[in-house]
């Protein structure tokens, strides 16, 4: 298994524990018209031996939008 998919296996438990729903590397939650992301994107740059990637964050409120 590639060090990013490994990454991706270890956070899944934790992102779900607080109500997170996976789909690919992306994490989603939805609390009262409140919608949250979080997703992981693997660099080009990224090598067998070097990893880099991003975490993206973002969040949409109904209330406020």
């Amino acid at each position: 298994m590639n060090v990013f998919k490994e990454l991706i296996t270890l956070v899944a438990p934790v992102f779900k524990q607080m109500r997170f729903n996976k789909k690919g590397n992306n994490f989603y939650l939805d609390a009262d018209k409140n919608y949250g992301v979080i997703n992981f994107q693997k660099s080009r740059e990224s090598t067998k031996d070097i990893v880099k990637f991003t975490i993206n964050f973002g969040v949409y409120s109904d209330v406020l939008g």
